[in-house]
């Protein structure tokens, strides 16, 4: 049977590698640790710095939310009176209160969801219909605009706290 020096060889040098090699393991291994420490406490120091500014940019966007959904919850509102109860679905609207569900404003969650009946008088606290929209900004943010047209919201709930702009939470 033949054997393969290369391969013996480089096995042996595994299990008792030259002294020099040991030295220039360990001090690439202390660079490594401290670079990507220094990564980690940049990144982190980045992000706390940079809080304040995301924050007010995606107020802005829920601003812009709200003044999108207004036209909407007029014409809900006018429906509800004129009907004494809410409309099955947003699209029961058009044309005769609305003439065309108006977008969210935000890019990647352009659509209102709309709630009546039972499922938001139970999950909405008694509200008869309630219009709502994702504004998440990342995979582990579930943030969301609600609009209760009882104004009764919550202080907090929904996984969060409850922050009023204008009458959304």
């Amino acid at each position: 049977m033949q054997r393969n020096e290369g391969l013996l060889s480089f096995f042996d040098w595994l299990t008792d590698p030259p002294s020099g090699y040991m030295k220039l393991l360990r001090l690439n291994a202390l660079w490594l640790l401290l670079s990507s420490s220094g990564f980690i406490a940049l990144f982190g120091f980045g992000y706390l710095l940079l809080r304040p500014v995301r924050w007010s940019v995606q107020r802005a966007k829920m601003v812009t939310l709200v003044e999108q959904a207004n036209p909407l919850i007029s014409a809900v509102e006018k429906y509800v009176i004129e009907n004494t109860s809410p409309p099955p679905t947003l699209e029961a609207l058009i044309p005769k209160y609305i003439s065309s569900i108006p977008s969210t404003g935000l890019d990647h969650f352009p659509s209102f969801q709309y709630y009546v009946g039972r499922r938001s008088e139970s999950s909405f606290f008694g509200n008869p219909w309630v219009i709502t929209a994702t504004t998440s900004r990342s995979i582990l943010n579930f943030d969301m605009m609600l609009y209760f047209p009882n104004k009764n919201y919550p202080d907090t709930g929904y996984g969060g706290s409850l922050e009023l702009i204008e009458e959304w939470a």
